[in-house]
């Protein structure tokens, strides 16, 4: 026994096999762990992982190392020329491949028993990643081990083989190769990451389940002139699906041809329906347009009767030119699969280039299982819209916004102004864009090239820089989400567009989710405040996505609205693309830390609390101590007063020396009637100028000071704390004055908000 031992540790392929056990066992932890993911076990956790895999890996190593040896005898190669080694190496490795492939399409039987015995093995969330990242390091291993291992004698019976040629029997061997590698993978699929049987899959059709729970919509196809923003830009020749009880109204509107800032409940806007998980969805679709159209819903399960489409022998289910009719029946995916839930995208198959991009589309939300939808203004039932109120009655309730970016034509098509001239291909002179107008969310789109043209038409210098601003501008016409500080929050990304990929970014402080939601606690987008991100996740975090035609993501927002560090404001959102939000694909997020009248409440959640003004906030406690008026302090360790409180939130107070002096704000602390017990912060003297993207409030007057309001339980403003003047630089917080002035620098147990971490070793300032 002994004997045999040694004389097996002193076998060459045996040892060649050993070391790529141990070295591929190795790399892929080493990969795995620190870099696809930042999950780390502990030691006895990876001692019981290599034990295991090492178990197989083994054998599946010696397997690799004979076979491969044999075949490069086959084909003439040896072991003393250095790039012969090269040749045996690869060779090894793509027998070890097969191996790993033959592993994967094994694991629907062979996973329950590997995870009984280790629980916390998962590592990698792709098994074909791993894979191949196995082939690769067989590779490195194998050649490392073939140049430092004692070159040894092959001792094996001579291969009787055909007299061919060397060439015929190395093509041979390079066709069986991958024959064999693609045979292993025709049966198979991936699906939700792991290799799985076709032959296993089955179709939940809760269409023939009787006793599944049915939903329908009344849904038209029309024509219709689509105004993108409030400058009048349009598209003449546009199309939309929209509920059919809703088109009246949908045609006064469009010949208004005026649209909401932040798009609100218009009813030009793509369709966005919802359903339940495990529901039923009949789609009674009238076609109004010229041409045969269709409703097909992409990634779901249909039959050839429901498909939308006219293929082969299929049956047509096209619905007629002017007028035609068509039930489609949707299954939605199983009420026990929560990765079922997301945005579906659907359009038509009928002249579908053209049509979608124009506007033909729309998307299916499934909810989770019994939800009910709620409109994100009045609190009321919702039949459709892009943001909604999610309540699920098994989970958290959560606010849903359904983002479509696409484009506006095909490159060649022409979009015109409110006077019907065609906007610029090219916008050389103002933006630099190239066709503004084009790059659009929920048919909206504010290209820069607009904006930029108030601020010439009012003698101003155009400043690109401020093409963000709303102060400066006013609100945007695209989608603007609204939420309350907090609020569990959920983003639907969807690319209804046909002609390029674009780039969902999210700016702000401690925005974030999971790029699989489903690989940790999904409950982490309902904690609010969290200073220490959880560590060690399976998944990584994204600020961005990338987004390509007819894909849809699902952004489970960590932290909640307001991300992880919990601030009210604007949080800037663009295709990442520059040329493209520079056409028009932008918006913010506002995020409201007091009770608006116009934004509803999420059920079961406590309201935000009604702001305020400065006298309101006499007696209040913030910090650890009392908010009085200044002519009332008698302790300057307990006591803080109004009028220093405005200070540190605020810019210096100044009248400002131009449009572009941002260095002050035109704020003033007024004591009514004289009385110092009863200062008043009133912030600069409203405009009375109106424009497009704005509307002075009904009695303003350019000497009323409008009072800033604030939130009661913190003292600090209430967001928004500006008011838009066109052209006009947003002021901000100056040198030596703080830097977060709304959640403050450092966080502390009065202030656990603060920018820094109370447990941040070290603190560093640059004044500018």
């Amino acid at each position: 026994m002994k004997q045999a031992l040694i004389s097996l540790l002193r076998n060459r392929s045996y040892q060649l096999a050993l070391v790529i056990t141990l070295g591929v066992m190795a790399g892929q932890h080493l990969i795995t762990e620190h870099v696809l993911t930042t999950r780390h076990l502990g030691t006895l956790d990876h001692l019981a992982i290599f034990a295991v895999t090492g178990a197989w890996m083994l054998p599946a190593a010696l397997l690799s190392v004979v076979l491969g040896r044999r075949i490069a005898r086959f084909l003439g190669i040896g072991e003393r020329h250095w790039l012969h080694r090269i040749e045996l190496a690869g060779l090894i490795s793509i027998v070890m491949l097969e191996i790993l492939l033959a592993g994967f399409v094994a694991q629907p039987w062979t996973h329950p028993i590997y995870d009984a015995l280790l629980p916390a093995h998962h590592h990698a969330a792709d098994p074909l990643q791993t894979m191949v990242l196995g082939q690769m390091l067989t590779f490195v291993v194998a050649l490392l081990g073939l140049f430092l291992l004692p070159l040894q004698d092959v001792k094996w019976r001579a291969v009787q083989v055909p007299s061919l040629s060397l060439n015929t029997r190395r093509r041979a061997v390079s066709l069986a190769l991958l024959a064999s590698m693609v045979l292993s993978l025709l049966p198979f699929q991936v699906q939700n990451g792991v290799l799985t049987p076709a032959t296993t899959q089955a179709v939940s059709d809760a269409c023939t389940d009787p006793g599944a729970p049915q939903r329908s919509y009344n849904v038209s196809a029309i024509f219709v002139r689509m105004t993108l923003n409030r400058f009048g830009d349009n598209d003449p020749g546009a199309a939309m699906y929209v509920l059919t009880e809703n088109i009246p109204a949908l045609r006064a509107e469009e010949a208004a041809r005026q649209v909401t800032t932040g798009l609100r409940s218009d009813l030009i806007q793509p369709l966005v329906i919802r359903a339940n998980l495990g529901e039923c969805v009949t789609i009674n679709f009238t076609n109004q347009l010229n041409r045969a159209a269709s409703f097909h819903v992409q990634s779901l399960a249909y039959t050839v009767n429901n498909a939308g489409g006219m293929v082969g022998n299929n049956p047509d289910t096209f619905a007629a030119a002017n007028g035609g009719t068509r039930t489609y029946r949707i299954s939605m995916p199983p009420a026990n699969d929560p990765r079922g839930e997301g945005a579906y995208y659907f359009y038509s198959h009928g002249a579908a280039r053209a049509l979608t991009s124009h506007g033909l589309f729309g998307a299916l939300v499934a909810e989770p299982p019994g939800s009910t939808y709620l409109h994100a203004m009045t609190g009321q039932p919702l039949t459709s819209g892009w943001e909604a109120i999610i309540v699920d009655p098994n989970g958290s309730n959560f606010r849903e916004f359904t983002l479509l970016w696409h484009e506006i034509g095909d490159e060649k098509a022409d979009i015109f102004d409110a006077a019907g001239t065609p906007l610029p291909v090219l916008d050389q002179a103002i933006s630099g864009a190239y066709r503004p107008g084009s790059r659009a969310m929920n048919y909206r789109s504010e290209p820069f090239m607009d904006r930029l043209l108030l601020q010439q038409a009012n003698g101003q210098e155009m400043d690109k820089a401020l093409a963000y601003s709303s102060y400066t501008f006013g609100d945007p016409a695209t989608p603007m989400p609204r939420s309350y500080l907090g609020e569990p929050t959920k983003t639907r990304l969807v690319h209804a567009g046909s002609e390029m990929f674009h780039v969902y970014h999210l700016h702000g402080g401690g925005t974030r989710w999971r790029r699989n939601p489903f690989a940790d606690d999904r409950g982490e987008f309902d904690q609010g405040l969290k200073k220490s991100p959880t560590q060690d996740a399976f998944s990584i975090r994204l600020d961005s996505q990338s987004i390509a035609p007819s894909e849809s993501f699902t952004l489970e927002h960590e932290c909640a609205a307001g991300g992880c560090q919990q601030t009210a404001g604007d949080y800037l959102f663009h295709c990442h693309i520059g040329p493209h939000y520079v056409a028009g694909m932008w918006s913010f997020w506002r995020v409201y830390d007091t009770l608006q009248p116009d934004l509803a409440v999420i059920p079961t959640r406590a309201p935000a609390p009604t702001a305020v003004n400065s006298l309101g906030l006499i007696g209040t406690v913030v910090e650890g101590r009392t908010l009085l008026p200044a002519a009332q302090i008698t302790d300057p360790n307990t006591q803080i007063s109004i009028e220093d409180w405005a200070r540190r939130l605020f810019p210096a107070q100044g009248v400002p020396f131009d449009e572009l002096d941002a260095a002050v704000w035109d704020w003033t602390i007024d004591y009514v009637n004289g009385d110092p017990n009863q200062p008043l912060v009133l912030g600069e003297p409203e405009t009375t100028f109106t424009w497009v993207n704005y509307t002075p409030r009904p009695g303003t007057r350019p000497d009323r000071r409008p009072e800033i309001m604030f939130n009661p339980t913190n003292a600090r403003y209430a967001w928004p704390v500006l008011r838009p003047h066109l052209g006009r630089r947003p002021p901000f917080a100056s040198n030596q004055h703080g830097g977060a002035p709304w959640a403050g620098e450092t966080a502390t147990a009065t202030r656990p908000d603060g920018m820094c971490p109370d447990t941040a070793p070290n603190n560093r300032f640059y004044p500018v």
